[in-house]
């Protein structure tokens, strides 16, 4: 019954993909297979050590860390990420975070196993403004498969900052060196964290968030990010 109900409303109220515009088929969500299959993978989850992570361990020692796709403007990644952030398709975001944790279930990865998922926070007027935390999405859709628990509380942004569109790399870490703060009070402490969020450029963001973690003992840090550019 439900089958043919399902029918019944994508007959009259078709669906659409968010990066392409066609009518979804039946099992397709958000984004068509065609699409799908377009957008620009990374595969560091097959390599011991990407340059990623590898840049960034310069600056703080992360256990993991990763991009799924490549960011190229006028891409279909930019897209979908414009369409969760701008164009408020935040269940675009829960479905690609289920989409990259299936994969990295099938691939055996070790982002697979974490203590916690903590999602790089906005700040509160920031969130107000846009209603919802993309990253927060994200691993809400990772959590979906993985059943890692998610921690929004122990991480806060203390200030909102700047767009960092069109900074330079040292311009980017002063826009978010100091911005973040870790609860003394939390369940962070001594566990495997993934911080998660949408896109990673020169990685400000996630060393940020890394150094504000830090004082927490034992307390292993790697990142996830949808894209890197």
């Amino acid at each position: 019954m439900r089958s043919i109900w399902n029918e019944l409303t994508h007959l009259f109220f078709p669906r659409h993909c968010l990066l392409c515009g066609r009518s979804l088929a039946q099992g397709e969500e958000q984004i068509c297979l065609h699409c799908l299959c377009e957008l620009p993978r990374t595969d560091y989850h097959r390599q011991a050590d990407n340059p990623l992570v590898e840049a960034l361990r310069e600056a703080f020692p992360f256990e993991r860390g990763m991009a799924f796709y490549y960011f190229e403007r006028g891409g279909k990644v930019r897209q979908l990420v414009h369409a969760i952030k701008y164009k408020k398709h935040k269940e675009a975001g829960y479905w690609i975070g289920r989409h990259i944790a299936r994969e990295l279930m099938i691939a055996q990865s070790d982002f697979a196993r974490f203590d916690y998922l903590v999602p790089v926070p906005l700040h509160r007027d920031k969130q107000r403004e846009r209603g919802f935390n993309q990253s927060e999405w994200i691993a809400r859709g990772l959590q979906s498969v993985w059943g890692t628990p998610i921690d929004t509380t122990s991480l806060c942004r203390l200030r909102a900052t700047e767009s960092q569109t069109n900074k330079t790399p040292l311009e980017r870490w002063l826009n978010v060196c100091a911005i973040f703060k870790a609860s003394t009070n939390t369940p962070l402490a001594g566990k495997r964290i993934l911080l998660v969020d949408d896109v990673c450029t020169t990685g400000s963001t996630f060393l940020a968030c890394a150094h504000a973690l830090s004082p927490l003992p034992n307390t292993k840090v790697s990142f996830l990010a949808l894209a890197s550019i």
